[in-house]
Formats: C-alpha cells, sequence, structure tokens
C-alpha cells in the first residue's frame, strides 16, 4: 500500500532512519545519488527523521538534480519505522565523524532493519560496522565517501539473490545473536573474566 500509494511499485527504495544531521551523513547518501540513477532511474532516498539539516540537504539535492528523488518523511512513529523498513529494498546509514570529533556508536538502527531482513550499507569508521557482518549481513564503506557508498548501493541493487540472501542473514544474526538478552550475557561473562583476571594477579 505505501508504495502503491506513491507510484513505487518497480522503484528502488533505499532507506536511512536518524536525525537528519552532519552527524547521520545523509549528505552522503544524496552526493552518491547521481550515479545510482544513472543506472537505476527509478531510485528513491528516503529519510526518516527530525528534520535539523532538511534545509540544507534539500539545498544539496536541488544541486544535484535530485531533489524529485529525496524525501524527507520527518519524524515518525515506531510502527511507520517497521512500515518503511519492511518496504524499502536497503537499509543505509553513512555516519560520519563530526568537526567536534562526535561519532556514532552503535547501530540500533540497523539491527531494527536487520529483523525486517534488510542488508545495510553503513559507515566502516564508527560504531555502525559492529551492528554488520561486512561481507556476510551488509556492506562497510568509509566514511565520507560518496563514490565507495554509490557502488556499495549499486552493488546490492544489481544483485536481488545477493541482497536478499545478505538480508536473511542479517536477520538471523539479528534473532541470535544482537538481542538485548544476548548482549547482556556478553557483558556478564567479559565481567566476570576481568573479576578472576584481577583476582589472579
Amino acid at each position: 500500500a505505501f508504495r502503491r500509494g506513491r507510484g513505487w511499485h518497480n522503484s528502488r527504495l533505499i532507506l536511512t532512519v536518524g536525525r537528519v544531521s552532519e552527524r547521520k551523513g545523509q549528505d552522503v547518501v544524496i552526493r552518491a545519488l547521481p550515479s545510482i540513477l544513472r543506472e537505476y532511474p527509478d531510485t528513491h532516498y528516503l529519510i526518516a527523521g527530525l528534520p535539523d539539516n532538511k534545509a540544507a540537504f534539500l539545498t544539496l539535492a536541488c544541486q544535484l538534480g535530485v531533489d524529485e528523488h529525496v524525501h524527507f518523511l520527518g519524524r515518525v512513529t515506531e510502527e511507520e519505522v517497521v512500515l518503511l523498513q519492511n518496504c524499502c529494498d536497503l537499509f543505509v546509514m553513512t555516519s560520519k565523524r563530526t568537526a567536534s570529533g562526535d561519532l556514532e556508536g552503535y547501530g540500533i538502527a540497523v539491527v531494527e532493519a536487520a529483523l525486517c531482513g534488510k542488508a545495510a550499507v553503513v559507515s566502516a569508521d564508527s560504531g555502525l560496522v559492529e551492528a554488520i557482518e561486512p561481507g556476510r549481513t551488509g556492506l562497510a564503506v568509509p566514511q565520507n565517501d560518496e563514490a565507495a557508498t554509490a557502488e556499495a548501493i549499486l552493488t546490492l541493487l544489481r544483485d536481488d539473490a545477493l541482497r536478499q540472501r545478505m538480508g536473511q542473514a542479517a536477520r538471523s544474526r539479528a534473532l541470535h545473536s544482537q538481542t538485548w538478552a544476548h548482549c547482556a550475557a556478553q557483558y556478564d561473562a567479559l565481567l566476570k573474566e576481568l573479576v578472576e583476571d584481577k583476582g589472579a594477579r
């Protein structure tokens, strides 16, 4: 229904969920769009999140001539996030280090996409890479590199079987290794190891 209502039946949909900001790096995907659109002209980039830098990023999209393919959805509910994750072809989060040194931590949104069976393209130079298994559940690219980002996105858009295989592997990993219970057990084991190590000295 979401795709049908917008005439996107056969379109390629790329999604980022997160505050529209320099750190989240949506501008990297916008800069990658001209290369992607040359091969897949009916691609649309959906950005869900508080629109802090919307004006600057919309100006960038207009300058590159891709503004009709970039859609700022604003703040969305958890239910809408799930709908978007299920409708998209690919999840992308190309966060980068800001001038003040701020850097993205672990990617909860990437795991949420994985639970919906979506492969992801993420920045290698951030905590996001811990949310995927590069080459198995998604692809990692250097931060602020639109050429590498475009190529990674195109790699997954060109090969439906690869994208679906990665998405299934991402879902399996999210269900078995990325739950809060699993993380708590890992921390518990690490703390015990540290205590035992200290006691042995």
